[in-house]
């Protein structure tokens, strides 16, 4: 019974057809005029390269495989040393196939080390050997398999090159937790050496405080490897060689290896994130400060003034010139519009911090509460609001209700000769509602169905449609808020349908 040919990099065909001739070699090899045709027809048959070595390191044999390989003919190598085949600058430290007599094992050659053949025209080819000992009538030889891993070692070096050149930090890490590649990146980031790094624990990277639950995490993922963020929903922070903290983001990814499965994790510094996310917390902040001063220190200064001057154009109307009516009037309206713009303001800036949670709501009962809030302008102007059954939706009872508010007002506002007419609908698909809102209003040409949106905007003068162009700006922020999105569909003169998405509500709850 012989033992198998290692030969790393091959295919299995070749790992099968080694075993068989090596078999083979033991029967014949001291006999080989019997059946030296069939045992040629064995060896020239397998894939990968094929030597047998003499204890005095002579080459004994060759297939056809090795010649291809090396460049010389059959005749050309038998009765030479092995280390025509070796390049000059490891000869002298050429020992592999020596030491395979005193040391008999099956055995890859050159563990841990790239190893290097040279061909019959002086270039050099990188190579897997494995070793094997066979003893046949005529004594003992080395049979050493021979693998040309050009095409690998090349497409290793365009993988290196790739991660490189990545912007992220890339450090890939074995089942055992250690270190077996880093890239540029990730010394610079960490502030060390790959030298330093490559063979450690990963947790060295890890701040102390999270280290003892870290293996756990690894664990955990190479029971269940596939392609995920690490940590999602915490803070992930790593440790630099100084012992300062960095906030990182940390993508993972399973990568099959000759050494069995390890993860690779893509690495970035977020720090000029996690600024900017501070500055945009001190912003909203100073928000919410600027919307309590509006909504306390302005107003009611600004009522003061809105009531004496309405008490100036009750007491004096007609006892003064009609310029001073025209001008109390107009006072008075720049007031109300200042305090509606205040107001409207005030509750755009709250729609991100002063919401309610979200909770399983009926967007019918909504949309009536809505309505009623309504039922003044829906009278004077003949409208009818309708709508067919409406399902439930994950939801902040209070936004929704001053969605259907804002959409509808805007129905009855923009209304063309006839009646307005408002119709809400909506479908289910999957985890998501799509609510259509339909009037017959004067509609809106298509280059303005993004500007709509913005705070502000307005398609109309003030004198033909009044209001402070914040409605639907505030329409799409409460859509937003809620993880779904608001668009519209309209042709001028014929009407306009705003559609807007939220989150379903749970089965059964409609």
């Amino acid at each position: 019974m012989t033992s198998p040919v290692l030969v790393l990099g091959g295919s299995a065909l070749a790992v099968v057809v080694v075993i068989g001739a090596a078999a083979l070699i033991r029967r014949e090899f001291g006999r080989r005029g019997r059946d030296e045709a069939r045992f040629r027809a064995v060896l020239d048959s397998v894939p990968g390269g094929l030597i047998m070595v003499a204890r005095d390191g002579t080459i004994a044999l060759v297939n056809r495989e090795i010649e291809r390989l090396f460049g010389y003919s059959r005749g050309e190598l038998l009765g030479q040393s092995i280390e025509r085949l070796v390049p000059q600058r490891l000869r002298d430290r050429h020992s592999g196939l020596r030491d395979r007599f005193a040391s008999p094992e099956t055995r890859p050659m050159g563990a841990g080390r790239d190893l290097w053949g040279i061909r019959k025209d002086g270039t050099e080819i990188p190579v897997e050997i494995g070793l094997n000992s066979v003893e046949t009538d005529g004594g003992g030889f080395v049979l050493a398999s021979v693998v040309d891993i050009s095409v690998r070692k090349r497409a290793e070096a365009r993988l290196r090159a790739v991660v490189e050149s990545t912007p992220s930090g890339m450090i890939m890490v074995d089942r055992a937790g250690r270190i077996t590649l880093v890239n540029r990146e990730t010394e610079r980031l960490f502030g060390y050496s790959r030298q330093e790094l490559l063979g450690k624990s990963i947790e060295e990277l890890v701040p102390l405080r999270f280290r003892e639950k870290h293996p756990g995490f690894r664990h955990d993922f190479f029971a269940l490897p596939q392609t995920r963020a690490m940590g999602v929903g915490r803070d992930l922070f790593g440790v630099r060689k100084d012992g300062t903290e960095v906030p990182v983001e940390i993508g993972l990814n399973p990568i099959d290896t000759d050494e069995g499965l390890s993860v690779l994790a893509s690495v970035v510094d977020i720090t000029p994130r996690k600024q900017a996310e501070g500055e945009l917390r001190r912003s909203n902040e100073e928000l919410e400060r600027f919307a309590y001063v509006a909504s306390h220190d302005l107003q009611e200064p600004l009522r003061m003034v809105g009531s004496y001057v309405q008490l100036l154009g009750k007491r004096y109307r007609g006892r003064l010139d009609a310029d001073a009516d025209v001008f109390i009037g107009y006072a008075l309206d720049g007031a109300l519009r200042m305090q509606r713009l205040i107001e409207d303001l005030l509750t755009y800036s709250r729609l991100g911090t002063r919401g309610a949670a979200f909770e399983v709501t009926d967007a019918t009962a909504a949309l009536e509460r809505a309505v009623s809030n309504l039922r003044l302008s829906i009278e004077e102007s003949d409208a009818a609001v309708d709508s067919d059954p409406l399902p439930a939706v994950q939801a902040d009872p209070g936004q929704l209700e001053h969605l259907f508010l804002n959409l509808v007002s805007n129905a009855l506002k923009f209304r063309g000769t006839e009646p307005p007419r408002v119709h809400v609908s909506a479908s289910r698909d999957g985890g998501w509602c799509q609510f259509d809102v339909r009037d017959n209003g004067i509609g809106i040409d298509p280059q303005y169905f993004e500007r709509i949106f913005v705070i502000f905007q307005r398609l109309h003068r003030r004198e033909e449609y009044p209001g402070t162009g914040i409605g639907l700006a505030i329409a799409k922020k409460i859509v937003e808020r809620h993880g779904g999105r608001i668009w519209v569909d309209s042709i001028e003169g014929t009407g306009t349908t705003f559609h807007f998405t939220l989150p379903a509500g749970k089965e059964g709850a409609e």
